[in-house]
This record gives structure tokens, C-alpha cells and sequence, in this order.
């Protein structure tokens, strides 16, 4: 499994219980099978970015810290991060592509 979908999952489900949110809620509210919810907590399917974006915002959490686990992101003073959400970018662009 992918390092990225794994933590992305793992931010997801942490946030989703933490606010008492049934999976089936949340599939609802942003317009998914109800199904794919547990594949993007198990980190065995990517959301596209937009997907993504409406999970953190049904979440209550901000699109950085559900897609790298940082609070605040910054591009210009860590490289490191910088690489992390530009790669996360990159593999659901691709997963777009492929689903297309």
C-alpha cells in the first residue's frame, strides 16, 4: 500500500471519530458511494483532490493537515514538506488520470 493513502486514511478516520461522524454521513455529504469511504480510511483507494477537499472540509479540518498531517504548511522554509504535499499532488493527479 501506498505510504501517502495510508496516512491520508489515518487522519480521515482519526477526524470522522472524532467528531461522531458515521461513515454513511459522510459518504452523503460530500457525494460518494458509501463504499468508498472505508477504501480511503484503509488506504486502499486515493479520493481526487476535490474528493479530498470536501472530506476535510465535512471534517472540520484543514485540507493540509488531512493530505500531509501538518497544520500549517509553508512552502518556502522546508523542502522537506514541500516535496511531501507536491508528491501527495502528484499521485492523486495521476489516480484522476488513471479513473478517467
Amino acid at each position: 500500500m501506498n505510504e501517502f493513502l495510508i496516512d491520508f486514511g489515518n487522519r480521515m478516520r482519526k477526524a470522522r471519530l472524532a467528531k461522531s461522524i458515521p461513515q454513511r454521513e459522510l459518504a452523503e455529504s460530500i457525494g460518494v458511494a458509501v463504499g468508498s469511504i472505508p477504501g480511503y480510511e484503509n488506504g486502499q483507494t486515493a479520493p481526487s483532490i476535490l474528493t479530498a477537499k470536501n472530506i476535510a472540509d465535512a471534517l472540520g479540518v484543514s485540507y493540509d493537515w488531512l493530505t500531509t498531517g501538518n497544520r500549517t504548511v509553508d512552502l518556502g522554509t522546508d523542502p522537506e514538506r514541500a516535496k511531501k504535499i507536491l508528491d501527495y499532488i502528484k499521485f492523486l493527479d495521476s489516480q484522476d488520470q488513471d479513473n478517467s
